[in-house]
């Protein structure tokens, strides 16, 4: 058979078989360089890599790719360094070297330009789109995806279904589950086809995140351990890793501890062998939950420790790498202009420090002025804060006004009616003790409903000078029955996904920071007549950061680009004077930004925005 069928049918056999795959391709090396050929020599040195990558060896992954760099620079092929850097870029994208990994594929697209390799376009747009994944620029990936399938001849094969399956993890990750499971199930038929077990297997996982976002939580498992199955079938010990650790978190918020505990313990031991620092510090994360869901809080500590350190260690590989980055460049590049350099800089330092003692004078005097300014200044912002708050209070009154009207009309007209039935006992003659028992009974109760009805509303609105310690879901749902009777009228769904969530601040300004980005979710939905508009509502606790995230989400289609960045200014407004004062986000970016040291932040999905507010 032709050779370059054999190099093919030996890159596929590497899920299989790797260790066979790496004696034969060690077999040909020999044979190879007995005879000088340095191109075979070449793909032989890049199966190699494959074969390390592929069983977690990254070092040595790393390190078998230095020969095959030193052919393509002795044969001054730049096809052969392009497929170096994507190499390269590959290995650092598992270890978690994301920045390293970026500037790998560009140099991939830089080399591909000038060749004009749709081939090689293709791999660099791809990696570079999952690159955008993983820094969480959605919107971006599928663009950089769209670009690099429009590149590929045969849009059937297995090129293709990478690329679907990337666009549909990007849905999967903005919360677009049906799309996404779309795209992952035409992936996956592709993958079968070819019966490619690692593509499978990632599309097993894949599916199962998207069950899991419709909380179909036993078919996630399912796909899940499939993708167990196989990964350990074709030794790929990253993503056995990588399979364990979501299934650990999975088992731990169902309450099957025994499962959990082998599935994170086992993650832990083989993240510890490959060097997966990000699967590791995941593992830890995990293990630090189950310790304290089980009351071992000695294991618990230990493991948050390794967690931090974790991270801490990922931190600092990432800054001595740039530091020696830029040192080797200043010693290659500005080594023969040092001594000029630090000629002109003494002489530009004489001359500041004379201009700087020329001016400590007028600094001097300046300085009292400028601080008298600026407390004016402060006195002046802080009243207008005031105003603001104010005007943004009052129009959040009209909404209560409306919504204390709709809560009494029913016990009002009650009320009247008891009143009739009294008069109408009088004259005919039916009134007696236990009829005017019942119906003063019945009265009593519906003023105790406008009573309530009337505290609620006065929490509502009663100013918060302690922040305190509360339960988001509560407040949300609060806030919901003060809104409801309006999203009704205007034939708006609402779903809401919310965990038992603690957290520190107002509860009050929380709540009408939810209120006001309702009310705008509903008179965007009313404004665009949006097919089945609808309203989803989910907490959750980040897992990077550990704080609280409240998202609303409408489908209304989002915001206009060129008006996005300016939603938070301060009497900035897409509604007619008449519906809005522009003033509602502005203050609940204040609130939740500078009063509960939060963030509160906007973006635009395939259905619509999308506001997340973190604590």
């Amino acid at each position: 058979m032709p050779r370059e069928d054999m190099f093919q049918k030996l890159a596929h056999k590497i899920q299989e078989a790797p260790e066979l795959v790496q004696k034969k391709v060690q077999k040909l090396m020999m044979k190879y360089i007995i005879n000088n050929d340095l191109e075979k020599q070449f793909k032989c040195y890049l199966l190699l890599s494959d074969v390390h990558s592929h069983l977690g060896n990254y070092k040595i992954a790393w390190e078998t790719l230095d020969p095959a760099e030193e052919i393509a620079n002795r044969l001054q092929d730049r096809r052969m360094s392009a497929k170096i850097s994507n190499y390269r870029g590959t290995i650092h994208w598992y270890q978690g070297n994301y920045s390293q990994a970026l500037d790998e594929y560009i140099k991939l697209k830089q080399i591909a330009e000038e060749l004009k390799d749709k081939k090689l376009l293709f791999n660099a747009y791809n990696n570079i789109g999952m690159i955008y994944w993983i820094e969480e620029d959605y919107n971006t990936a599928v663009e950089t995806y769209q670009k690099g399938f429009s590149f590929l001849k045969d849009t059937t094969g297995l090129d293709a279904a990478n690329v679907i399956n990337n666009i549909g993890i990007c849905y999967l990750k903005v919360g677009d589950f049906k799309q996404a499971e779309e795209y992952l199930q035409k992936a996956l038929s592709t993958f079968r086809n070819e019966s490619n077990l690692k593509l499978m297997a990632n599309s097993y996982l894949n599916l199962a995140n998207c069950y899991l976002g419709t909380s179909r939580q036993e078919e996630a498992l399912s796909q899940i351990e499939n993708a167990l199955s196989i990964k350990r079938e074709i030794k790929d010990r990253w993503g056995i890793c990588h399979c364990l650790s979501t299934l650990a978190r999975l088992y731990l918020e169902a309450d099957w501890l025994p499962k959990a505990l082998a599935a994170f313990q086992e993650g832990i031991t083989i993240s510890q062998e490959i060097g997966a620092k990000p699967l590791a510090k995941s593992l830890y994360a995990i293990a630090t939950d189950y310790y304290e869901l089980t009351g071992d809080y000695k294991l618990g500590l230990e493991n948050y420790r390794k967690y931090t350190n974790a991270v801490q260690e990922m931190s600092q590989e990432d800054t001595q790498k740039q530091i020696a980055e830029l040192k080797k460049d200043f010693e290659i590049k500005e080594k023969e202009k040092e001594n000029e350099i630090f000629r002109l800089r003494n002489i530009e330092l004489k001359n500041k420090n004379k201009l700087i003692q020329s001016q400590k004078r007028k600094l001097k005097t300046l300085n009292v002025d400028l601080q008298k300014k600026l407390e004016k200044q402060l006195e002046i912002m802080r009243q207008k804060d005031q105003m603001l708050m104010l005007q943004s209070k009052q129009a959040s009154m009209g909404e209560m006004l409306a919504c204390i009207a709709h809560q009494w009309r029913q016990p009002l007209n009650g009320i009247s009616l008891i009143t009739q039935n009294l008069l109408d006992g009088w004259e005919f003659d039916e009134f007696d003790e236990d009829f005017l028992e019942r119906n003063c009974q019945s009265t009593l109760e519906l003023v105790e409903f406008m009573n309530n009805t009337i505290n609620d509303f006065r929490d509502f609105f009663r100013p918060e000078l302690i922040a305190d310690d509360f339960n988001l879901k509560d407040i949300v749902q609060k806030t919901m029955r003060f809104v409801e009777h309006s999203l009704k009228q205007s034939n708006i769904k609402v779903e809401m996904n919310l965990k038992d969530v603690t957290i520190h601040g107002f509860p009050n300004y929380y709540s009408q920071v939810v209120m006001n980005i309702i009310n705008n979710a509903r008179d965007a939905l009313e404004e665009r007549q949006a097919k089945s508009p609808a309203i989803l509502i989910k907490s959750f606790i980040s897992p990077r950061s550990k704080r609280a995230i409240l998202t609303i989400q409408d489908n209304a289609g989002g915001i206009k680009t060129d008006v996005i960045s300016k939603i938070f200014n301060p009497y900035f407004s897409t509604k007619s004077r008449e519906k809005g004062t522009g003033l509602g986000l502005y203050m609940s970016k204040v609130i939740i930004e500078n009063n509960m040291k939060g963030s509160l932040t906007v973006k635009n999905t395939p259905s619509g925005a999308c506001f997340r507010i973190e604590i």
